[in-house]
């Protein structure tokens, strides 16, 4: 058990610094009421004033308002509480919590696949998961975790946290939420590129 929690501590700082780096590279040249908006809803979401360590993204907001103090003065908040706000280390973190048991069950999961793939390769017949599907199922565990970290829900020991309504009522809400986030994203893309293709067609028209 001291192996495996090493191991999933590893994994969740791993994830951790890469959602952040993610964050970095999609909000590099967000202006500061973006980053403002997006630490609003953090606020909303946590339903305290958030500190640096509880949020993605919180080291490069500090840097970008120049002090943790201004964002939080940036979304509303007293410059007075803003200032006593304190920074709890990261494993207290509904953060982090959220990130260790979705790396928890992921490994979960990876196991029951290696046992399927084990016995795919002695009955052809049975269908396991692909990638894709891994890929949805990682993001939308770790956005019912957070939901549920947030919730103050515990998960009996002797119990699969997956097997729990709780779980598979927040799971698919984040399932639905999920899909509609990349339909609306699919269809962004779409439409920047129809958007690219009428661009030449009008210049040419105008001369």
């Amino acid at each position: 058990m001291a192996v495996l929690n090493k191991v999933l501590t590893q994994r969740t700082r791993m994830a951790l610094s890469r959602r952040n780096i993610e964050f970095v590279l999609k909000y590099q040249n967000a202006s500061l009421e973006e980053l403002a908006a997006y630490l609003q809803r953090q606020k909303a979401e946590l339903r305290h004033i958030p500190a640096r360590t509880e949020v993605i993204g919180g080291d490069f907001i500090e840097l970008r308002f120049r002090g943790w103090s201004n964002a939080l003065a940036a979304i509303g908040v007293n410059r007075a509480l803003a200032a006593k706000r304190g920074t709890p280390a990261l494993e207290k973190t509904a953060l982090y919590q959220a990130e260790f048991n979705t790396q928890r069950e992921i490994d979960k999961t990876a196991k029951a696949e290696a046992k399927k793939a084990n016995k795919a390769k002695k009955n052809p017949g049975i269908e396991h998961k692909n990638r894709a599907e891994l890929r949805v199922d990682e993001e939308v565990t770790r956005r019912t975790m957070y939901v549920l970290q947030l919730q103050g829900f515990k998960c009996p020991q002797d119990k699969n946290v997956r097997k729990t309504p709780e779980f598979r009522t927040a799971y698919q809400q984040q399932l639905a939420a999920f899909e509609q986030e990349q339909a609306a994203e699919k269809e962004a893309r779409r439409a920047a590129r129809q958007a690219e293709r009428q661009e030449p067609a009008a210049e040419e028209s105008t001369q």
